[in-house]
């Protein structure tokens, strides 16, 4: 097996792991290794020039962190409200910038869905994980899986470059 179909497996595996405790599968203290350590990896096709020519000698990359939500049909409302309702720790942590709920195609037996959260960087994110904050956010994802079809799948982003208006 090649290097970088080796790291694939590697990553497609941890992936699942973090989805299965985002649906509640497991707990904190089991999800924590998962997390640390595993996303500092910096993808190694993408040079380092390039990363410093997009930020900056030095400067630190924002980071997105998602996780897609396949809903089950007739359950929408159900899920929105969870997340409309809740309470928000996450702009209590250091390095948070921004966060969305984001709603997108239905299909026959679903319909999808995005939370999105934007950090100052990838470390902000991951002490986030850490945090009390954290497993206060999380307390009680475990009681929502009945809402989705399969696990929530999470996905992190470093950002390369952003242009504004």
């Amino acid at each position: 097996m090649t290097m970088t179909a080796e790291r694939d497996r590697e990553v497609d595996d941890l992936v699942h792991q973090i989805a299965s405790y985002s649906a509640g599968s497991c707990d904190t203290a089991e999800a924590q290794p998962l997390l640390e350590g595993r996303f500092t990896r910096k993808d190694p096709r993408v040079a380092p020039t390039h990363q410093r020519a997009a930020h900056g000698e030095g400067s630190a990359m924002q980071y997105i962190a998602m996780n897609r939500f396949k809903v089950k049909k007739g359950s929408e409302e159900d899920f929105e409200a969870v997340w409309l309702n809740r309470e928000v720790h996450l702009n209590k942590v250091p390095g948070f910038v921004a966060f969305h709920l984001l709603r997108g195609p239905g299909r026959d037996d679903h319909v999808l869905y995005s939370s999105h959260t934007l950090w100052a960087s990838e470390d902000a994110f991951l002490n986030w994980t850490r945090s009390e904050a954290f497993r206060a956010a999380h307390k009680d994802a475990g009681g929502n899986k009945p809402l989705y079809l399969g696990h929530p799948e999470f996905e992190g982003f470093t950002i390369l470059q952003e242009i504004k208006a």
